[in-house]
């Protein structure tokens, strides 16, 4: 008797963690104000990591989950880096980093995105600090391009601003 009840507790304990880790896609950070990410990448040598996506795309899900919730939660990349979403779908108007608002269609068109996710790694002033990550390529070897091109702009913020 005691097996069974131990099994379904498992299985609601599993149950209940997938939810929240289901609920988590809606509260995923979403740029907003590049302006100001701009004075604090220009102040703390800190890149933009602006994640390009829509909607209804299933590789933007899998980027979400195999990269950039385990991102957020390792807490390694956050105190370095400003990270936020475009979703073109979301209808959401940004500050740009010269103040204006514009729509996420054209944000995404002032670099030439045309694929979803795409990845821009960007300066105080919207500068390209790396070569976007376009797709989602094998998982694993992800990583390796992602950190790449946030230690460059780190770099590269640090050279110029200080």
């Amino acid at each position: 008797m005691r097996p069974i009840r131990l099994f379904n507790l498992l299985l609601m304990l599993s149950a209940w963690l997938s939810l929240v880790g289901l609920s988590h896609a809606a509260e995923l950070p979403y740029a907003k104000d590049l302006k100001d990410w701009g004075m604090k990448a220009r102040k703390e040598s800190r890149p933009i990591v602006i994640v390009v996506v829509r909607e209804d795309c299933p590789f933007c899900r899998l980027l979400e989950e195999e990269v950039i919730w385990p991102m957020i939660r390792s807490g390694d990349y956050l105190p370095h880096i400003s990270l936020g979403l475009v979703d073109l779908d979301a209808g959401k108007l940004l500050r740009d980093f010269d103040g204006q608002l514009k729509t996420a269609d054209e944000f995404a068109a002032r670099y030439g995105v045309w694929l979803t996710p795409t990845v821009l790694f960007l300066g105080a002033e919207g500068e390209e600090l790396a070569e976007p990550l376009i797709g989602t390529r094998l998982i694993d070897y992800y990583w390796a391009d992602l950190d790449a091109s946030i230690d460059s702009g780190q770099q590269q913020l640090k050279d110029r601003y200080r």
